[in-house]
């Protein structure tokens, strides 16, 4: 798990076939990392995915994947593949399938992280379906499952109240010129 969270680059790409980046989001490109590099072991066979569930919980990533037959199918699933721009100065971030190499904001070099799946992480039917039935006992993973049903379609990534004070410098932040999801966490 670690070299998906970034502390091992080398031993990321060699096993994920990617780079990830270290930073309060890491989880969230874990998962995108195994996803992505499970839909590069799966066109190879022609096959394509479409993620159903995924979550990083207790130091383990954890992804639910729906397999599709045929190779439009994997073509289809690689359309989703792309990268991260992280800026560790300003925290500026950029997904896509082609990404900027020097921070808009501030004129620093971006960190890149990919490639990785930049579609969504969740299906709504699917994590409906698992809340329905999911018996009374189980209350940790409901509760994990309402919180991946919150975050669809939410923007990739998202902000620490802690790291944006960091930076110093709120205003790109507050002129609503870039969508921002500020996470409160209750385990930080």
């Amino acid at each position: 798990v670690t070299a998906l969270c970034g502390i091992y680059k080398n031993v990321a790409l060699r096993r994920y076939f990617g780079y990830p980046i270290n930073n309060e989001f890491n989880h969230e490109i874990a998962v995108r990392l195994l996803i992505s590099s499970t839909s590069f072991m799966g066109a190879r066979l022609d096959l394509g995915l479409r993620p159903l569930f995924s979550h990083f919980t207790r130091n383990h990533a954890r992804v639910y994947l729906k397999v599709l037959v045929g190779a439009n199918k994997a073509d289809e699933t690689l359309r989703n593949l792309g990268y991260l721009a992280y800026c560790f100065n300003c925290l500026y971030r950029e997904f896509g399938r082609e990404v900027e190499k020097i921070c808009p904001l501030c004129k620093s070099k971006l960190s890149i992280a990919g490639p990785l799946w930049i579609g969504e992480l969740h299906d709504e039917d699917f994590l409906s379906r698992m809340i329905k039935n999911c018996p009374k006992e189980f209350k940790e993973a409901e509760k994990i499952v309402k919180l991946a049903l919150e975050e669809i379609n939410l923007p990739l990534g998202f902000y620490k109240i802690d790291k944006i004070e960091q930076t110093g410098n709120l205003s790109w932040l507050i002129n609503g010129k870039y969508n921002a999801i500020v996470y409160f966490s209750e385990y930080d």
